[in-house]
């Protein structure tokens, strides 16, 4: 007899999963919303002159406002806009690509950006509600220099497997809905932080808060079956072993979201591109320490379990071992666009290139002084060891703020 779980049901109708968390919010909202404002419009017309009673009819009124407004949903977008390509820019990759839609029965995206994470998505941008939003196909530069086209090809497989599945009819009313829900409560904290500890702000995000765990909760039981299912088409469309190399390879090279955070980016910010493949290896020998600002995917079974879920499917197909940089045309300019996409707000139109000999001398070090000399009173007992202390760096923020007020 078959095993019907919660999950099993869930995936078995996505879009009515969607379309229902995403009624079930608009009804949420219209309730505490809509009978906010009621009670406010009554304590206005019931006049009084007491100060508490006009208190009272401000915050029940406004409150009410901010949770109707807070309904209206906005437009998709994407959390990182990378560089966008061209077909006649890069034939080879866009070929490969190309080959993949057709396998899984899937247009081609209607977009391809290159991002500076260690990742890879099909997003939804634009539309209302989910209809009329364009595809767009979003792939990690660090997946470039760590892959061969082969296990490039079993990544972009599993992207195409989670919309040959029926995963995309739910994903973006959960979006949508876990989206909204969390801007309610942000708008409900007017400002402050979510562990504040006025009792009132408690109790008035209450109901939206339980929602949004609800919401967060739905999306991660179906996860795993969501990656499992992908990870399936991916080696019965690419191999098993290809597939098995993707696992291994961001397993070693986890570490490279890390490398650009903390290596690249304060280069970059400086006005500098230095050489991506080179720093990364001498970063993987210098012995750095995975700390705690990888970004963690919490519905995405182990390694492990995927290496287990695809050991038994067939491995018939031909392997390409080359490097996946191979499916580049001009990988240096590639690397100047995506990353000053990454740092559109520091003002540099372009990047000289630099080895990492010189980064020291002249990049950090000149950057460095310079924030010693705006911010010296938040950084007067700061060293260079207590740069990957998250909780030093909430406190030296902290400090920024005091010293940046009049």
């Amino acid at each position: 007899m078959r095993n019907i779980t919660v999950s099993s049901i869930w995936m078995s109708y996505p879009a009515a999963t969607g379309i229902v968390l995403l009624l079930g919010y608009f009804v949420l909202a219209i309730a505490v919303g809509g009978g906010s404002v009621y009670l406010g419009l009554h304590l206005f017309a019931t006049y009084s002159d007491t100060l508490h009673h006009w208190i009272l009819f401000i915050f029940f009124f406004f409150n009410g406002v901010l949770i109707l407004i807070s309904m209206v949903p906005a437009p998709l977008s994407l959390k990182t806009e990378g560089a966008r390509i061209q077909p006649w820019e890069h034939p080879r990759l866009f070929a490969s690509v190309k080959k993949l839609a057709v396998v899984a029965g899937r247009k081609m995206p209607h977009e391809i950006r290159v991002v500076p994470e260690l990742n890879a998505f099909i997003a939804l941008r634009g539309g209302f509600l989910g209809i009329g939003c364009q595809k767009v196909l979003g792939i990690g530069l660090p997946l470039l220099h760590i892959l061969t086209v082969s296990q490039f090809e079993a990544v972009i497989a599993h992207e195409f497997g989670h919309y040959k599945g029926r995963h995309g009819r739910m994903h973006p009313l959960l979006h949508i809905a876990d989206r909204s829900v969390a801007l309610t409560v942000d708008m409900l904290s007017f400002g402050l932080r979510r562990d504040s500890k006025w009792l009132i702000l408690h109790i008035l995000r209450l109901p939206f808060v339980l929602y949004e765990n609800l919401c967060v909760h739905i999306d991660e039981t179906t996860g795993r079956s969501r990656e499992f299912s992908a990870d399936r088409f991916a080696a019965e469309t690419v191999g098993s072993h290809a597939c098995a190399g993707v696992v291994h390879a961001l397993d070693r090279n986890r570490v490279f979201d890390q490398y650009l955070d903390f290596e690249v980016l304060p280069v970059v910010r400086s006005g500098y591109q230095p050489p991506l493949s080179e720093g990364f290896a001498l970063y993987l020998q210098s012995g750095e320490k995975l700390v705690n600002v990888c970004r963690i995917f919490h519905h995405h079974p182990s390694p492990a379990e995927r290496l287990a879920a695809i050991e038994y499917l067939p491995n018939d197909k031909p392997e390409d071992d080359s490097s996946a940089l191979s499916l580049l045309d001009n990988v240096a300019e590639l690397e100047r666009r995506v990353l000053l996409s990454w740092t559109p707000n520091y003002g540099a139109r372009d990047l000289k290139p630099i080895s990492w000999d010189e980064v020291g001398e002249r990049a950090l070090i000149p950057d460095w002084e310079d924030w010693c000399g705006r911010d010296h009173r938040a950084l007067h007992d700061l060293t260079l060891s207590s740069r990957y202390d998250c909780d030093r760096f909430s406190d030296v923020n902290g400090a920024f703020d005091a010293c940046s007020m009049p």
